[in-house]
């Protein structure tokens, strides 16, 4: 992925090139316009983990996401949420991985169980 260095002074964008696999490649073609939203990216360049803002709730102050582990058994992650857009939100730390089954409905429900235990 790279940026260009100039910013469209009208709407704020840049230029961005992608190089996609050959999978997701075969959907696109060579100069196609797609809207892409970057919401964050490490210092090294790697990608960051991203979950549903839905899915971040607060536990005695502290952000968490419940992951779904086992049928009825949810494990209790804690992290530390970076930018956010309405929908999604970037994990800068944290213990969940990538094929993670996060809650994004009923985590109130999961908090009050837990702080009932």
């Amino acid at each position: 992925m790279v940026f260009s260095n100039a910013v469209n002074p009208v709407n704020q964008a840049r230029q961005l090139i992608l190089e996609l696999d050959a999978t997701a490649g075969s959907a696109y073609r060579a100069g196609q316009a797609v809207n892409v939203q970057v919401l964050g990216q490490s210092e090294s360049g790697k990608p960051r983990l991203v979950v549903p803002t839905s899915a971040v709730t607060d536990l005695n102050g502290k952000p968490v996401v419940f992951v779904h582990t086992q049928p009825e058994q949810f494990k209790i992650r804690y992290v530390q949420p970076g930018a956010k857009n309405g929908q999604q939100t970037v994990l800068l730390q944290g213990q969940v991985n990538e094929n993670d089954r996060v809650v994004t409905a009923g985590t109130y429900q999961l908090k009050s169980i837990y702080l009932n235990q």
